[in-house]
């Protein structure tokens, strides 16, 4: 069953195919991907603006953050520049005086700093800082100490305070700093040598036991100088980079262990609760679609005879209940989510929406944000909005069996209260949001893919391109690698 805007989509391809059930499911996806994103794949709407203001004003905070640091830098070479004299400067060879002299780095604007600019550098930071926080308070480029959201110790996850720091004169094999994003490294002979375990593993999925250390933990941390986690947090080891100061230099990193191409990945525990709620949301409006065609049906809207629904709306109906008792219980009680179970509940909201906007007294408001209507109770007038009215009513009629001044109608969209009736692409791109990995794993530098072989460095920013949601497995979001597989 297709509607009219899925019509015109249907008619491009009726030369190319044979049509089919299976044609019909190909063209039903291509029509959810127009529908979700722009012709470049880039999303659509406000949100998809402020993410990209968000993503420059990072890059902004990270080039001033690198701008402080490239001006210290410079100060302390100036500091012994300025001890030589005239004399013993002329003697340098141009290698020694490259080396020796300082190079001051330059501002955004492209102007050239110099000794006397350490304020203004302070101040770019702090501004770029600003925006930074504004537009995403939780995410900052360092683990800095008064950047950290605040935990609280509840549910099994550690406030900030618990974190375990690596020492300061911790040894090291390899230098975080020289980690390359994106790229494989086999296990350096120190490591192997180490007598440390590789950590607790389990076939699966996960790749990885659900307590205790995880797979590889101990080795990166031996590796980087770093500091094991243990469970209960959103990251497993912190590491310390060698040319930031202080609390700039924390990094912290979540681990997973991917043994092979098809094995994926679940966030960690705040990446977990950041998908409970949109989880919570998706199944409250399967439920709303369940209660719309058992109200149809108990209306008697549905029958052959019944001449207030045309058959195109009965049609809708019969379409909801189908996918209602085909993944109701899929999705709401297993947890198991997959891209078609997506794609065919667009479907399912899409008629919806169709047949909301015939039906309502005004297309423009959604369900549950009618006029407000007025109820007395105990001789003081309540303004409430349609379902809540449709609501009292029915119990009205349960209680006294008459039948108040409401009509099957109006009950029916009172079963749909969710603004996803009206506005499907809006409340998928809301989903999607939800697992998009930068968002799941926002509390933690990035990603280490580990396994016996060897491991890669994942930052959060590259999350994007780097892992891919694959589906929705017991409630919880399961992401796949999207680069080549390692060693």
């Amino acid at each position: 069953m297709a509607n009219h805007r899925l019509q015109s989509i249907l008619k491009e391809y009726v030369n190319q195919f044979v049509t089919s059930k299976k044609t019909d499911e190909i063209l039903l996806r291509q029509y959810v991907r127009r529908s979700l994103f722009e012709a470049d794949g880039t999303k659509i709407g406000v949100g998809s603006k402020l993410e990209k203001q968000k993503e420059e004003a990072r890059a902004a905070y990270e080039a001033a953050l690198q701008l402080q640091t490239d001006w210290d830098a410079a100060a302390k070479k100036n500091e012994e520049w300025q001890k030589l004299s005239p004399a013993k400067r002329k003697k340098l060879t141009p290698d020694e005086k490259q080396n020796l002299e300082p190079a001051w780095p330059k501002f955004a604007d492209g102007s050239k700093t110099t000794s006397s600019s350490r304020n203004k550098v302070a101040k770019e930071l702090e501004d770029a800082k600003g925006a930074y926080r504004a537009l995403d308070p939780r995410l900052t480029t360092s683990l800095t100490k008064p950047e950290r959201l605040k935990y609280a110790t509840k549910g099994g996850e550690k406030s900030e305070e618990d974190m375990q720091l690596p020492d300061d004169d911790a040894p090291f094999v390899m230098s975080i700093d020289d980690v390359n994003p994106g790229q494989w490294y086999k296990w350096p002979e120190p490591v192997l040598k180490s007598g440390i375990p590789y950590g607790s593993s389990a076939e699966g999925e996960e790749g990885g036991a659900e307590a205790g250390v995880g797979p590889a933990e101990g080795w990166l941390a031996f590796l980087f100088g770093g500091k094991k986690q243990g469970g209960g947090v959103s990251y497993d080891v912190v590491t310390k980079s060698k040319k930031a100061q202080g609390a700039d230099a924390l990094r912290a990193w979540e681990v997973k262990e991917l043994k092979k191409p098809s094995d994926t990945i679940r966030p960690g525990t705040h990446g977990l609760k950041v998908f409970a709620k949109p989880y919570q949301t998706l199944r409250n409006v399967i439920t709303q679609l369940r209660n719309f065609y058992v109200l149809a049906e108990k209306l008697n809207l549905t029958d052959a005879n019944s001449k207030l629904l045309s058959d195109d709306d009965k049609d809708v109906i019969a379409y909801v209940k189908d996918f209602v008792i085909a993944e109701r219980a899929m999705i709401s009680e297993k947890g198991e989510i997959s891209e078609e179970r997506i794609t065919s509940l667009y479907t399912v909201l899409d008629q919806v929406e169709d047949f909301v906007k015939r039906w309502s007294k005004k297309e423009d408001i959604r369900p549950g944000e009618q006029p407000g209507t007025e109820v007395a109770l105990n001789d003081k007038e309540y303004n409430v909005d349609k379902p809540t009215f449709v609501d009292i009513a029915r119990k009205i009629q349960k209680a006294t069996g008459e039948k108040p001044p409401v009509d099957d109608i109006e009950i029916l969209l009172s079963a749909l209260r969710h603004p996803a009736f009206v506005s499907p692409t809006e409340f998928l791109d809301n989903f999607f949001d939800s697992v998009d990995p930068e968002a799941v794993f926002s509390q933690t530098s990035g990603v280490f893919i580990v396994n016996p072989r060897g491991f890669m460095m994942l930052p959060r920013g590259t999350l994007k391109d780097t892992l891919i949601f694959k589906k929705v497995t017991q409630g919880k979001p399961r992401f796949a690698l999207n680069v080549p597989f390692g060693p």
